[in-house]
């Protein structure tokens, strides 16, 4: 009787066994990115939910080579850690593919994410110098002139920091007020240079501070009003 109960219950007891364990593992390494719940991580690094439910449930063996290779990376381990932490023999011999082909398969992934990663990259410096091209052809001589004759006047400078306005418009990048102007204090905002202020206290913007959209960048520079 109790060899019958092993035989119809065992299995099912290994697999919640293995169960608790993966989700032991995926805790520990989402805790280790500062995630605490399946959710965080997924938004944190652009990964299905559902990836990381058929990781804790042991069904590693039934995903895409793709797929795995991208929780691996976002991990920061090795495809064959993966494989090691969350495959049981029964995975392992679900699997039709070979090892050769795995291997190889993988190799192609590294390649076509590293062509991806390195064409963004010149599109966003094409975009950039698109933006920047009156700048950067005008600026040298500009500065050209300046060294042979100083009493030239700064305010013909202005003109050419109009496509660095133009860029930062275009990355949704704002200034926090503007120099000079006289605000209330805000510690999140803006940074004291010297002295010291209460919130809510007028101060004065000694350097502009940014941000782009709901992020802070750079807090503005502040000085005290006495």
């Amino acid at each position: 009787m109790k060899f019958l109960f092993l035989f119809r219950y065992g299995s099912s007891f290994m697999d919640n066994l293995n169960k608790k364990t993966n989700y032991k593992i995926l805790q520990e390494l989402m805790e280790s990115f500062g995630c605490d719940s399946f959710r965080e991580f997924s938004l944190k690094f652009k990964i299905a939910e559902l990836n990381l439910f058929r990781l804790k449930n042991g069904l590693l063996g039934k995903m895409s080579l793709e797929t795995a290779l991208k929780l691996a990376q976002s991990f920061n381990i090795s495809l064959n850690k993966l494989v090691s932490l969350f495959s049981s023999e029964q995975d392992l011999g679900e699997m039709v593919i070979p090892s050769q082909s795995i291997s190889q398969d993988y190799q192609n992934l590294q390649q076509k994410y590293a062509s991806q990663k390195q064409e963004l990259t010149q599109q966003f410096q094409l975009s950039t110098l698109e933006t920047l091209e009156s700048f950067l052809l005008q600026f040298p001589t500009f500065i050209a002139a300046v060294n042979k004759n100083p009493d030239l006047p700064a305010a013909r400078l202005l003109p050419l920091l109009k496509p660095i306005e133009q860029l930062l418009d275009n990355w949704d990048i704002t200034p926090i007020a503007a120099v000079g102007d006289k605000i209330p204090y805000n510690p999140l905002e803006h940074e004291l240079m010297e002295g010291t202020a209460q919130t809510g206290e007028l101060v004065e913007v000694r350097y502009v501070g940014y941000r782009q959209e709901d992020n802070l960048l750079y807090r503005a520079k502040v000085s005290p009003i006495y």
